[in-house]
């Protein structure tokens, strides 16, 4: 059982557009914290460089390859708000991006790397959203774990150069 615990599990392979790096993961466990801890390695695809990390215990998550094959788009948590960072192949801190107060849904780098496509839950969730219009009573419809309540979510752009959110979508609706 100790054995399990000591092992480095390798996961999450990426390979760059231009297929000369791929983007792993290395997840260890630290016996003192009871905790795991992710490191996110880079490799040149024909081993002519060792491995070195890339990404350290900060963190990243929905990572996304750049076109060119030199950026990294991620996402990471700063101040228990996920934001969106970029950090080139050449080395150096992460970089940025955004400065959102709310968690953003689910991003999506379109294929020129200009931008993301973003589904952003609205301020109002449909509970207060029928108490403003004056209902007494909303059902909340239960889910396969028991009661939810939902949001309203719409699509939106998120330019890289400009910085610049734009709506694609102008109702009610709850995008998945």
């Amino acid at each position: 059982l100790d054995d399990g615990f000591r092992m480095v599990n390798v996961g999450g392979g990426q390979i760059s557009p231009d297929g000369r790096w791929a983007l792993y993961s290395r997840a260890t466990r630290d016996f003192a914290s009871d905790s795991s801890k992710t490191t996110w390695w880079l490799a040149a695809t024909d081993a002519s460089t060792p491995a070195r990390q890339f990404i350290g215990e900060a963190g990243a998550s929905n990572i996304s390859w750049a076109p060119d094959s030199r950026t990294l788009y991620f996402q990471r948590t700063v101040n228990k708000v996920r934001q969106l960072h970029s950090m080139s192949l050449d080395g150096g801190e992460a970089l940025a991006l955004t400065d959102f107060k709310e968690n953003e849904g689910n991003w999506t780098l379109d294929p020129t790397g200009k931008f993301f496509v973003i589904r952003r839950a609205e301020k109002d969730s449909v509970l207060e959203k029928k108490k403003k219009d004056g209902w007494d009573h909303v059902y909340v419809d239960e889910g396969s774990n028991g009661q939810s309540a939902e949001t309203w979510s719409n699509l939106w752009t998120y330019d890289l150069a400009s910085k610049k959110l734009t709506r694609l979508t102008q109702r009610d609706w709850t995008v998945g």
